[in-house]
C-alpha cells in the first residue's frame, strides 16, 4: 500500500515503481509454542516445543523519502498471541 496525498495505491501482491529500503535489526526467537499429542487409554503422549525465527527490521526510506525512526529498538519482542 502507498499512500501520497490523497492518491492511494493498494498492490495486488505488490506495486509497481515502489522502492523500499530496510536495515536488518535482530534476530530473534519468538514465544515457545507447545505442541502435544494424546491418545486416551493407550498410554500415548507425546510432547514438542517449537519457537519461531523471527527478524526485526526498520524501514529507512520509502520511494527514496527519509523515514524517521519512533520506535525504541531495546523493548523486548510481544507475545504473539
Amino acid at each position: 500500500m502507498n499512500v501520497s496525498g490523497d492518491d492511494v495505491k493498494v498492490g495486488q501482491p505488490y506495486l509497481s515503481g515502489v522502492t523500499v529500503k530496510a536495515e536488518v535489526l535482530d534476530q530473534v526467537k519468538g514465544p515457545k509454542i507447545r505442541i502435544v499429542k494424546f491418545k486416551r487409554k493407550k498410554h500415548y503422549r507425546r510432547t514438542m516445543g517449537h519457537r519461531q525465527q523471527l527478524t526485526r527490521i526498520h524501514i529507512v526510506e520509502l520511494n527514496g523519502q527519509q523515514i524517521p525512526s519512533q520506535v525504541k529498538w531495546d523493548e523486548p519482542v510481544p507475545a504473539l498471541a
